[in-house]
């Protein structure tokens, strides 16, 4: 008996440390993705601000050209 449960414990203990490191990469990776979404989000909104800067600037330019015949 005591043998045939040693057996099953080595069968399953190296399944079970496998599952653990798969899972602990796996909430590794989630974090790394909420986080990189996160920034990217942040660079969207930076950029869309730098574009209607842009669109602004380019405005005033033209009415400006265009009082200078």
């Amino acid at each position: 008996m005591e043998t045939a449960l040693l057996v099953l414990l080595a069968t399953l203990a190296p399944g079970g440390i496998i599952v653990t490191l798969i899972q602990k990469t796996r909430n590794e990776n989630n974090r790394d993705h909420r986080s990189n979404a996160r920034k990217l989000d942040r660079l969207a909104d930076q950029l869309d601000r730098h574009d209607y800067k842009l669109d602004k600037l380019g405005d005033k330019l033209a009415d400006h050209l265009e009082d200078h015949p």
